[in-house]
């Protein structure tokens, strides 16, 4: 796996064209079989944490979405839910998966 110098983030930009592109939604799941179910229920009311959620968007730059949360945002989100207006959630893509694998990874390393 190739590392990255986290020192040179700055001089990554992040933009979604105009056109659109992949949405995506971020989940958590506690699987029916989970021997600690009310732990990982108390995890993710964690998460949910207006200040817990806060310091992770403003971590990866994502819009806050959490209400509570957005008072204890301190960065600028790389983009605003209105700059996905174009862009649509992709379902099962089946047999294209390889494809679309190939693709993100020769974007991600610069190829």
């Amino acid at each position: 796996m190739r590392e990255y110098d986290s020192t040179k983030l700055s001089e990554i930009e992040f933009f979604i064209p105009k056109e659109g592109g992949s949405a995506y939604i971020d989940n958590m799941v506690i699987l029916k079989e989970a021997k600690n179910k009310d732990l990982a229920h108390t995890f993710i009311n964690y998460i949910h944490e207006a200040k817990v959620y806060a310091k992770i968007v403003d971590y990866l730059r994502y819009p806050c979405i959490n209400v509570a949360a957005k008072k204890f945002t301190t960065k600028k989100p790389n983009y605003e839910l209105s700059d996905l207006a174009n862009s649509e959630l992709k379902n099962d893509i089946g047999e294209s998966l390889e494809l679309y694998n190939k693709i993100r990874q020769e974007i991600r390393v610069g190829r």
